[in-house]
């Protein structure tokens, strides 16, 4: 209720034709210098109304820490009615018995991949990427097998692939068929990115937009209205979040608050050993730390217990299946 008081999620969740009219002026809400204004060009991308039937009934939403890793939480998860999922994360097969496979809508945030040089990342199909920084050159990824952190392997074969960043957002250009065969993997599902947040990235988005729209892809592009993040922003931090941004996390459960009955959270554990102490790695898929200092994650994980403890929400932290349990295929 609290959450529908100050946000109000079911109208001001995404941009909408509604919300957004043609010559209203919008601040960025990630940055205090730069405004813009809708034009044609941007209100003719916005749904009408926001796109789903409410109040949804049983939400899930699907962080990505490492606590899922051999948590057989995916039949679980699959079984909520609309399935939320944070940063484009990997589902391929041999994470489907952990994390689902179902997937109705998925954050894609241009600054989750701006990492440090020679680093692997992965996608949606679980394909390893290396970031290659060179002053000289444009921005781009190389995919390298076998699928880890760190220096590429010898002898590795390689191909250009785009991602989601403001520089490696100009493969679109001339690599569109690869990124939208990368995509196909989330399905049907809308595609949440913050064209609004940071002046940087509202290019990036935009191009996703077109890319997806121009090849008939089954994802559709939603954008985050920024009044509603500021919104949710203020929210928390009049509650002790101090942090530079709230975790996307953070921003999707607060949103599910909002417009669903029920909600279920998973991998929400900032921590580096679960609760019986046995040591786990920070994501599902690897163990590549974030920068420090940006979000608040200790901080956040306590706001979602409490909500736990007076069950406006559920946290699923123990496995789901026992190992023995759970399906070898």
């Amino acid at each position: 209720k609290q959450m529908e008081d100050c946000c109000d999620p079911a109208h001001l969740f995404a941009m909408t034709k509604m919300n957004s009219p043609m010559g209203k002026s919008m601040w960025y809400d990630g940055e205090f210098l730069y405004s813009f204004t809708i034009d044609n060009s941007t209100y003719s991308l916005f749904p009408q109304a926001t796109p789903f039937q409410l109040p949804l009934k049983k939400c899930a939403v699907v962080g990505n820490g490492g606590i899922l890793k051999k948590s057989g939480c995916g039949r679980q998860i699959d079984e909520a009615n609309f399935v939320m999922r944070c940063n484009l994360p990997p589902l391929s097969s041999e994470y489907t018995k952990d994390v689902g496979s179902k997937s109705h809508l998925v954050t894609a945030n241009p600054s989750i991949i701006r990492q440090r040089s020679d680093k692997y990342l992965t996608t949606g199909t679980g394909e390893a990427l290396k970031i290659r920084l060179d002053p000289a050159v444009p921005m781009h990824l190389t995919i390298a097998s076998p699928l880890k952190i760190g220096p590429a392997p010898p002898n590795h074969q390689s191909q250009l692939l785009p991602l989601l960043s403001p520089l490696w957002f100009q493969n679109l250009l001339w690599s569109r068929k690869t990124f939208v065969d990368n995509m196909k993997i989330y399905n049907h599902s809308y595609i949440y990115m913050p064209a609004f947040s940071m002046k940087t990235g509202t290019e990036p988005s935009l191009r996703v937009y077109y890319t997806l729209s121009d090849v008939g892809a089954n994802q559709t592009v939603l954008f985050a209205n920024p009044n509603f993040l500021r919104s949710i922003g203020k929210f928390w931090k009049s509650r002790g979040i101090h942090a530079k941004r709230l975790s996307t996390g953070l921003f999707l459960v607060s949103a599910a608050l909002g417009l669903c009955e029920e909600v279920a959270i998973y991998g929400f554990w900032p921590f580096s050993v679960n609760m019986h102490e046995q040591p786990i790695s920070h994501h599902y898929y690897d163990n590549v730390l974030p920068f420090s200092g940006f979000h608040a994650m200790p901080e956040e994980f306590l706001q979602l217990w409490y909500l736990h403890k007076i069950g406006a929400l559920r946290m699923q932290l123990d496995p789901c299946e026992e190992p023995s349990l759970q399906p070898t295929s």
